[in-house]
């Protein structure tokens, strides 16, 4: 009896020993960290990492061609048309713009639906570019970590391999400061702008000649869209041309030098 005695405080003081021992590396561990954090400025940006990515994004891709857009009119012949055109949207879903077009039904000769692939929102990627083999690609890793680069990430497959990944960014100021801390240690990353899209809806209307100013349409109908009088001469119908888009508005700051278009 005395020997399972021993027997179980000897398990009870090893299982005490083990958990009490965990804690004091947790510990240790977080105040690590917290003094590692202390010493980061507080704008220092939050980096999405190359693995976060459901896949890589290209090698300095060319300029992204701006999509065709798909029209689809609908002209009453029978019906005299006013030289007065509107054109609505963007609206997020079709329906949202169809029902918009039949309520205009008995107001216009004519209507033009189209759905147009927009930019939402604009990142960066910074990555050191691929380097001959995988184990010169491990040095560099190894050197970035003594010069006290934090945020990279081997790329291991596609026409990236051995390049090196130092995160995504939503704005130009934090790819700037990005670059300038690469910069002051010695290197030279590339930067590559890419886009997220999203479809956007929009319907054009010739008003008809009985219609002679724009017609008030009701709010839940209109929603976030905007109602605007265009030239009918530049209405997009079905086998026109669209019009030359305009370019992405500029920021105030521009780009550092060295960034690719």
């Amino acid at each position: 009896m005395m020997r399972l005695i021993v027997i179980v405080l000897l398990v009870a003081n090893a299982a005490l020993f083990t958990w009490q021992y965990n804690q004091h590396i947790q510990t240790a561990t977080r105040e690590v960290v917290e003094r590692q954090r202390a010493t980061l400025p507080p704008d220092v940006p939050k980096l999405t990492l190359l693995a976060e990515l459901p896949e890589l994004p290209p090698l300095k891709e060319p300029a992204q061609a701006e999509p065709e857009r798909a029209v689809e009119s609908a002209i009453k012949s029978d019906v005299a048309a006013a030289d007065l055109c509107l054109d609505i949207g963007p609206f997020d879903k079709p329906e949202a713009r169809d029902a918009l077009g039949t309520w205009l039904q008995d107001l216009v000769a004519s209507t033009h639906t189209r759905a147009e692939l927009e930019r939402t929102r604009q990142f960066f990627w910074v990555y050191l570019e691929p380097t001959d083999s995988a184990e010169t690609a491990r040095r560099n890793l190894d050197e970035l970590a003594d010069k006290g680069v934090s945020d990279y990430m081997l790329i291991s497959r596609g026409d990236l391999e051995n390049a090196i990944s130092l995160g995504l960014f939503k704005s130009q100021d934090s790819v700037n400061r990005r670059l300038a801390e690469l910069s002051e240690k010695g290197y030279k990353p590339v930067v590559v702008p890419r886009f997220e899209v999203a479809e956007r809806y929009y319907i054009s209307a010739q008003l008809a000649a009985s219609q002679t100013i724009p017609p008030e349409i009701p709010a839940d109908l209109l929603g976030q869209a905007l109602a605007t009088t265009i030239p009918c001469a530049s209405m997009q119908t079905s086998g026109a041309e669209p019009p030359t888009p305009a370019p992405p508005p500029a920021t105030d700051e521009p780009l550092v030098e060295g960034l690719t278009d």
